[in-house]
């Protein structure tokens, strides 16, 4: 004959069968153990469990880098301002995850007229190499050519940039063999990239990366298809290779410069760690000593199911936050 058993971890009573409850009670004290180990970082011969997926803690408590980035919008129409910033952030936050970084923050910050990218890489120690990984992604431009009344070439700004790159390979030239980067646009990049040479028939058109010259080219015809060459006599495959790396990791659509760097240290965030641990331990502690007091067998098994509300929770934290 069924009887009724107090189900402690739904809190209300129901008719259960012996052995079933058994079972359930023990299959949910075996879980909670092993989910005890899970999240507990140290656990002595259960540290394979827990080093599985650890902890994904912020900078302030594992330290890192913080960066912050003037943004040069000056070349930058104010219908596209919004655009802009939003893919140079995506486009960092997919360049700092190809260098393996957990968890980067990247956010667009405004002061005044002036706009700045702040990256907060956790768990970074040596700060220059995050530096130069952020910095060697290129910025690519187009830029037209005019020759003022001294016979200096200028050059002006055009809607081509990075921006619109799809993808970018090595290729050589059959001639001379050299290794030249042979770019693609995508749709809208391949529609200004035509209407840019369709409207500079003659003339000629500079490649800048990262505002260095890379070469000029004088327009023969309209070009359709989307693909451009950058060129040069003095390229090498190492050279070129590099570039169509980082071109592929992700051009910016807007220059950046950096303005302050700052290493932050982990010894204040562990701290207020520990002693957060301890208190939430505490407390626990003393509301399950208050239970067990007062309500007696009852507070003795809400205690229990206390114990297996905090596993759970921590585990869901650990696995999904």
């Amino acid at each position: 004959m069924a009887r009724l058993d107090f189900c402690f971890f739904c809190g209300i009573l129901k008719p259960m069968n012996r052995r079933k409850s058994v079972l359930f009670i023990t299959i949910i004290i075996l879980v909670t153990v092993l989910g005890g180990f899970f999240v507990y970082p140290n656990a002595k011969g259960f540290s394979w469990l827990s080093q599985r997926m650890p902890w994904r803690l912020g900078l302030d408590l594992v330290g890192g880098a913080h960066l912050v980035y003037r943004i040069d919008t000056s070349k930058i129409p104010q219908a596209d301002l919004s655009s802009t910033l939003s893919g140079l952030r995506d486009v960092i936050e997919k360049r700092v995850n190809l260098f393996g970084v957990s968890e980067p923050q990247v956010t667009i910050s405004q002061t005044g007229s002036d706009y700045y990218l702040i990256v907060e890489l956790a768990g970074v120690s040596d700060i220059s190499q995050a530096i130069n990984n952020i910095g060697q992604t290129p910025y690519l431009d187009f830029r037209t050519v005019q020759t003022n009344a001294s016979g200096t070439p200028e050059f002006f700004p055009t809607d081509l940039t990075g921006k619109y790159l799809q993808s970018a390979q090595m290729d050589f030239d059959q001639e001379t063999g050299i290794p030249y980067v042979l770019l693609t646009f995508n749709t809208e990049g391949a529609k200004i990239f035509e209407t840019l040479t369709g409207q500079n028939v003659g003339k000629e058109i500079a490649t800048f990366i990262d505002g260095r010259l890379m070469q000029v080219a004088t327009v023969q015809e309209k070009i359709s298809g989307g693909q451009a060459r950058i060129t040069s006599p003095n390229f090498t495959q190492q050279e070129v290779r590099s570039l169509v790396q980082q071109f592929n990791a992700g051009a910016l659509p807007a220059p950046i410069t950096l303005q302050s760097q700052q290493t932050v240290g982990a010894s204040l965030g562990t701290d207020s760690l520990k002693k957060s641990i301890v208190a939430g331990v505490i407390a626990t502690l003393v509301i399950m000593l208050f239970m067990m007091l007062y309500y007696r067998f009852f507070g003795v098994l809400a205690s229990i199911a206390l114990v297996v509300y905090i596993v759970f929770s921590l585990v869901i934290f650990k696995v999904f936050v």
